[in-house]
């Protein structure tokens, strides 16, 4: 099964259970919703120290986990997915981990000198270990892909926020 992920909001709830009886656990519950719906999201005990400054962070977070339905005696009752809650993590740290190249994407009508001299000094300040290539698009269509070699940067939101001020549009591609 393929999982599509895209941005959302993350709504914590923070509403936390305790179970009385066998485990005498406790479980934290949240909303995880974009524009295509919403989804209940369980956190067990164990788990809810290690993640819930994350979840009450306000800032984006990849959420991991598997996806439960509750078992039930109706066949045509409908079934709410839970999402049991594995892992969370920065979304900034998920996307430093996953990027392997950083693509620059410019118009080459619409670049100045003056740009290009401090996209040098934006990636010579950032050194990190994703290669960097320089994309510029030619008028008539054409492109010209420049392999900067020996240039490697950390795709930070300082790198990818300064690329935003120098050009004034996303021109970054993280691959």
């Amino acid at each position: 099964m393929q999982v599509e992920s895209r941005l959302i909001e993350l709504r914590f709830v923070g509403r936390e259970r305790r179970f009385k009886g066998g485990s005498g656990g406790k479980a934290a519950f949240f909303e995880i919703e974009d524009v295509y719906g919403r989804i209940k999201a369980k956190l067990r005990g164990d788990r809810i120290e290690t993640y819930a400054h994350l979840l009450r962070s306000g800032e984006p977070v990849l959420v991991s986990g598997k996806v439960s339905f509750p078992v039930t005696d109706e066949p045509d009752e409908e079934r709410e997915a839970t999402l049991l809650v594995d892992s969370v993590q920065p979304l900034a740290d998920a996307v430093l981990r996953a990027t392997r190249s950083v693509s620059i994407r410019l118009r080459a009508e619409r670049t100045q000198t003056s740009d290009l001299r401090r996209l040098k000094d934006l990636l010579v300040e950032s050194p990190g270990p994703c290669p960097v290539e320089l994309v510029l698009e030619l008028p008539g269509g054409a492109e010209a892909i420049l392999d900067l070699v020996g240039t490697r940067v950390t795709p930070s939101d300082t790198v990818l926020g300064g690329l935003e001020r120098i050009f004034g549009d996303t021109v970054a591609e993280l691959r």
